[in-house]
């Protein structure tokens, strides 16, 4: 179950394939956007991806330039159907919107939700061990209270950027497999993925405060592969 996990963008990429029946019967309420030429069952397609068509520019069937995609939406015949009348490589229902043709686009929300402002978003803070020196103040000035005990506080941060539970060691499993399928090594931005910092501090991730990975925007990023499985295992 995707109990913390609440938004999923892998939108303007190159990932193929489809999303398996088991994520979409785990993720719950999570929104996920995928583009538009992906198979899922739990993606609401026909909001995230309603098409705009546009006229091939200047084109007009083989009879002449009165005869372009204009004349075609104002008139009553069945021109639309064939390939009699083609030009330029084109003919009406390949060329013509209205003939079942044009240039067609997906209207994607704005790229407004693009995880550049996630860094500033994300609780590292909370994982530094910044505040233990200020913590030991007596230590240093009472060296007959056995101070080799100092050293072995003072040498300890590193255990608390570590996973400290099982689940936090399944969250970053997930997200290895999730990078490898994805071809991360190509990703246009990889900061801190699949380094020994914090989870919540790698690229396009959004943690709560309990460090749970609640969102993963990869919008524009340049992902290429199939949605792993294992993204399912994303809760706590």
């Amino acid at each position: 179950q995707f109990s913390q996990l609440n938004y999923v963008d892998l939108r303007l990429n190159e990932l193929t394939g489809s999303v398996l029946s088991g994520v979409c019967d785990s993720i719950g309420g999570v929104k996920l956007h995928v583009d538009c030429d992906i198979e899922c069952d739990c993606c609401n397609h026909e909001v995230l991806c309603e098409e705009e068509c546009t006229d091939v520019s200047g084109w007009h069937d083989s009879d002449g330039e009165a005869y372009d995609c204009a004349w075609y939406a104002e008139s009553d015949n069945d021109r639309c159907e064939g390939s009699d009348f083609e030009n330029d490589g084109h003919t009406a229902n390949t060329a013509c919107c209205v003939c079942g043709g044009g240039i067609k686009g997906v209207v994607n929300p704005s790229p407004s939700q693009s995880p550049s402002v996630s860094p500033t978003q994300q609780p590292s803070v909370s994982l530094q061990p910044s505040t233990a020196p200020t913590q030991q103040p007596t230590l240093s000035t009472s060296p007959s209270q056995q101070p080799s005990f100092s050293p072995s506080v003072s040498q300890q941060p590193s255990v608390s950027m570590q996973p400290t539970t099982l689940y936090q060691m399944q969250q970053r499993g997930a997200l290895v497999v999730f990078y490898n399928a994805t071809n991360g090594d190509e990703w246009d931005d990889s900061t801190n993925w699949l380094s020994h910092a914090p989870i919540c501090q790698w690229y396009g991730l959004i943690c709560n405060n309990d460090d749970d990975v609640i969102e993963i925007d990869m919008f524009y990023n340049n992902l290429q592969g199939l949605i792993p499985f294992e993204l399912g295992l994303l809760s706590n």
